[in-house]
């Protein structure tokens, strides 16, 4: 018998005799998986309690097995062609496994690998286990270079990316931001890459999403140049005039109903000058000045331009005791006393859910006067908020808005004076809301202090939610069969414009709006926690609307927002 014969048999030996196989570091060597080593074992989970399980190997070679050192609930022994695992009790309500190698004693290779797995233990408090991404389509423009999406994950994944892009970072153990790296696109199609996200857990809902990013088509260089701005010119009902630009190399015309041109026509870059009537009407007036070339070879021939003409103020006369402007360029002043984060080192912050006004985080007047808006808590929302989600801050274009409005919370309207005003003074008060998704909530209760009497503001209607009467005077309406145009909105501006004459004296002015249902604005369900992000639909959202937050197809916000004193 020769000597290399002598040592397989004394390995063979020493592994019948083995109880226990210790972890080690070996090779993966995937030409041997199938090959030459077939295990056979039961498909079956071993019992949550607590159990044993046997596989038969058979190969050609010696083998031992390494478990995983991070399988601390699972034991392997070999006795002669057979491996006996042995879990101790599992005491998660969650499946648990470890992928066990079957190694070539001779070489330190893995052969092949079988998967033991555990069932839950039905006793166990049951555990979310979180794996989901942000959206599952992006777009990018021709030059642009890359993308992002969130990953919101308890679990390890990995990811990858069809070709000529690449992915940082392609794997993790959380959540993570991954950027999507491309190069700018060259041709005149749209270019494709197919992201796939996937875990190996097998607690997750959804193990793999697959996420499509579309960038656009290079631009096709036209011929000759014809460029029209702006589209959309606001002026004040007193003015008379605004000025078009026309930038290119081409002949033109500009035509118009109720306007005079100066130039009327023209060739390469100039400026129209409009002129029109002072506005004296109660309502918004418009015009529309249509400016085109005839030459071929641009981009687009005929551009119309809006010009919207402010109302003239044919009501009574106001003072105002504060007032707010949201515009995108005051977002950072209106944000200093208000923002406020939904996590702090991405731990849920306890503060955003407690009852109250949350350290009297405020959104101050920054127009004029001495006033300010808040957001109150009526409900303690830790147990409605287990992703972190309530937080009051200002939008990019400087609207103040809240994540986790509910049943009962109130929007907080307050103006100092600088002398107490009389019964029998008469406010007024002006603001707009818009549900910028479906899940902003529906029916809404306007209030005034009265001298300690809280009274409603408007007509007060009833709607039938769930059985149960509602009681509102503001409504805020979602579209969702809408294409964001001005002609078919998905969202709509609720302009509230209401007038009130006190009954008794008050030192300050205070209004509030009361959430009176959990109805979301397309009418459609009743939400019942508050969701994980602002594109689930069940985290309700509220926000006020600014010059520049046009969206969704509804109109711009024609004045900002005050509390006045008729006069």
């Amino acid at each position: 018998m020769n000597m290399k014969r002598i040592i397989t048999l004394l390995s063979i030996a020493a592994l019948a005799l083995s109880s226990c196989v210790e972890t080690r570091e070996i090779k993966e060597q995937e030409a041997y998986a199938g090959d030459r080593t077939k295990v056979t074992m039961a498909t079956d989970p071993i019992p949550f309690s607590g159990g044993s399980l046997t596989a038969t190997v058979a190969s050609e070679l010696p083998f031992t097995v390494s478990v995983p050192k991070t399988a601390t609930w699972l034991t392997a022994s070999v006795s002669g062609d057979q491996i006996t695992f042995t879990a101790t009790e599992n005491p998660t309500a969650v499946l648990r496994y470890a992928s066990v190698a079957i190694i070539d004693t001779n070489d330190d290779i893995v052969m092949t690998r079988v998967e033991v797995q555990q069932a839950p233990n039905p006793n166990a408090e049951p555990v979310e286990v979180v794996f989901s991404v942000s959206t599952l389509e992006l777009s990018a423009g021709a030059e642009e270079t890359s993308a992002s999406f969130d990953i919101r994950s308890d679990v390890p994944w990995t990811a990858t990316v069809s070709g000529g892009a690449s992915l940082d970072p392609a794997s993790g153990n959380g959540d993570a931001t991954v950027i999507v790296s491309f190069p700018a696109n060259e041709k005149t199609e749209p270019v494709a890459y197919t992201v796939t996200v996937k875990t190996e857990d097998k607690n997750v809902e959804t193990p793999e999403y697959q996420i499509v990013l579309t960038q656009a088509a290079a631009e096709v260089k036209p011929a000759h140049t014809f460029v029209v701005s702006p589209l959309e010119i606001a002026v004040d009902a007193a003015a008379t005039t605004a000025a078009i630009t026309v930038e290119g190399d081409v002949a033109w015309t500009a035509t118009g109903e109720g306007v005079t041109l100066e130039p009327a026509a023209g060739e390469g870059a100039g400026t129209v000058n409009v002129g029109f009537p002072a506005n004296e009407k109660g309502e918004k007036v418009t015009y529309t000045v249509t400016v085109k070339t005839a030459v071929e070879g641009v981009v687009q021939a005929e551009y119309a331009v809006v010009i919207t003409q402010a109302a003239a103020q044919v009501g009574p006369e106001l003072e105002m005791l504060a007032q707010w402007h949201f515009c995108s360029m005051e977002a950072d002043a209106l944000g200093a006393h208000f923002a406020e984060a939904a996590k702090i080192d991405g731990v849920s912050n306890p503060a955003s859910t407690l009852v109250g006004f949350g350290d009297d985080l405020y959104c101050a007047a920054n127009e004029s006067g001495n006033g300010k808006i808040m957001f109150y808590n009526a409900t303690d929302k830790t147990a409605l908020n287990p992703k972190g989600r309530c937080k009051r801050g200002i939008g990019n274009s400087g609207e103040p808005c809240w994540y986790g409005a509910w049943l009962g919370d109130y929007i907080w309207f307050e103006a100092t004076p600088t002398a107490p005003l009389a019964a029998g003074t008469t406010l007024n008060i002006w603001f707009t809301l818009r549900p910028n998704t479906a899940n902003t909530l529906k029916y809404w209760l306007l209030e005034i202090n009265d001298g300690g009497t809280w009274v409603p503001v408007g007509e007060v209607k009833t709607a039938s939610v769930n059985g149960v009467d509602v009681k509102y005077n503001i409504e805020l309406v979602f579209n969702p069969a809408g294409d964001k145009t001005p002609e078919n909105p998905t969202q709509f501006n609720t302009e509230v414009d209401r007038n009130y004459t006190l009954t008794k004296s008050v030192d300050k002015v205070e209004y509030r709006v009361v959430c009176q249902s959990l109805m979301i604005a397309d009418g459609t369900k009743v939400v019942t926690y508050i969701g994980e992000s602002s594109g689930k639909d069940e985290n309700p959202v509220v926000r006020m609307c600014g010059e520049d937050s046009s969206t969704g197809g509804a109109p711009v916000v024609s004045h900002h927002t005050w509390i006045a004193i008729v006069k």
